[in-house]
């Protein structure tokens, strides 16, 4: 009786057996599937190639209340970024505005200083006051400097 109870014991086990392997490798499949799914689907992106689509963009992004977009454009710095914090907050009024109507920016000079410095003034329709930004292009990638207000004109 006891070999019997050893016997069944161990064929369950061994029948078992084949169905673990079977399991582990159905999860494994699982497992890189979704990853490459996953990988797949995180599409990054592209930043604009040239200077004028840079300065586009980030004015468009701004116009659109897009700002984590033209944020990813900023030339990385405290300085830029309280800037890009002030002109956000400014142009809340101008996004809601064109949200409402079709308000368009309009660049009013396109200034390539070298192959990696260009600048751009440019304004909202209805606004009378230009803005100006500096495109910066480091290692190959165009970024936006929001030029700084001098202390004289605050």
């Amino acid at each position: 009786m006891m070999k019997e109870l050893l016997n069944s014991k161990n064929k369950k086990k061994i029948n078992n057996r084949p169905q673990i392997v079977q399991m582990k490798r159905h999860w494994r499949v699982f497992v890189v599937l979704f990853l490459i799914l996953a990988a797949c689907s995180t599409k990054q992106k592209e930043r604009p190639a040239s200077a004028i689509e840079t300065g586009r963009y980030f004015i468009q992004s701004i116009l659109d209340q897009s700002f984590d977009d033209g944020k990813d454009l900023l030339l990385p710095g405290i300085a830029n970024l309280r800037s890009f914090e002030l002109m956000k907050s400014k142009q809340k009024n101008v996004a809601i505005k064109a949200k409402n109507a079709s308000v368009n920016y309009i660049i009013h000079t396109f200034e390539e200083i070298n192959d990696s410095i260009a600048t751009i003034t440019y304004s909202f329709e209805g606004s009378k006051q230009s803005e100006n930004i500096t495109l910066l292009k480091r290692n190959g990638i165009w970024f936006v400097e929001i030029d700084h207000p001098s202390p004289n004109s605050l």
